[in-house]
């Protein structure tokens, strides 16, 4: 039953509300069970809304008497996500968490603290009932997961790349454009994302680990809308962030 272990899959879809909306099982998500298998970061003082597909499916295998049986999945209802931070919760669509076997669903993840307190990681795991059929005979069975690490940030200056000069934004405040200076970047595998107070990603950029550990990027910000934003440098497991004003 190891596939019915791993029915939800997760896929980033960021909502401009704070608080849940029905959600919409995103098709992106292909012949895949999970995708991908970890949360995007929260941010303290920030609103976090995340719509969380997943794919419940309509065969799989278990073990009846000592062997392995066909089995067919009526339905799969999500029974309750623990380990979830203070402030936060999930809604799912419909209201009681419950889907065929053979088809998409989603719930939406979302929530907000203010509190610096609740900065750290936090394993969520996943409870999952099933109604499955097997050799002509009816099961219920609750399998978990544990599979998702969510973590809180605290937004301190925004350090956690081992060198605090590893990431330069200016000018700031900004109107027609920003420059990100990058340096000491020792991951094979970088991201510079741009995000708005809400947490929608305006701009994104993947790149490889300079030659020369340097790289000078510029954004355009003229189309942006004046406020605050959140400049994000993903670098391995380890993230950079700088505020900057947009006028």
């Amino acid at each position: 039953m190891k596939k019915i272990l791993v029915l939800l899959t997760f896929v980033l879809a960021i909502d401009c509300g704070l608080w849940a909306q029905p959600c919409t099982p995103n098709p992106a998500i292909g012949s895949n069970l999970m995708h991908p298998d970890t949360l995007p970061f929260a941010m303290v003082g920030y609103p976090y809304n995340q719509v969380l597909t997943f794919r419940v499916p309509k065969d799989s295998t278990l073990v009846y008497n000592g062997f392995p049986v066909l089995a067919t999945v009526d339905s799969a209802r999500l029974i309750f996500m623990g380990g979830i931070p203070p402030g936060f919760s999930y809604e799912c669509t419909p209201s009681n968490c419950t889907w065929k076997g053979g088809t998409l669903g989603c719930a939406t993840f979302f929530g907000r603290t203010d509190s610096p307190s609740v900065a750290g990681k936090y394993p969520i795991k996943t409870y999952i009932q099933s109604w499955i059929k097997a050799a002509g005979t009816d099961f219920i069975r609750v399998d978990s997961s544990s599979n998702y690490n969510f973590r809180v940030l605290a937004f301190n200056g925004g350090i956690e790349i081992e060198k605090a000069q590893t990431l330069r934004v200016y000018p700031n405040p900004a109107r027609n454009y920003i420059k990100v200076e990058l340096e000491n970047l020792q991951s094979e595998l970088n991201v510079l994302e741009m995000l708005d107070i809400k947490g929608k990603t305006v701009y994104k950029k993947g790149f490889d680990k300079p030659s020369d550990y340097y790289i000078t990027e510029e954004i355009a910000t003229s189309s942006l809308s004046p406020g605050l934003y959140i400049i994000r440098l993903s670098s391995g497991d380890k993230i950079a962030l700088r505020k900057i004003q947009i006028e």
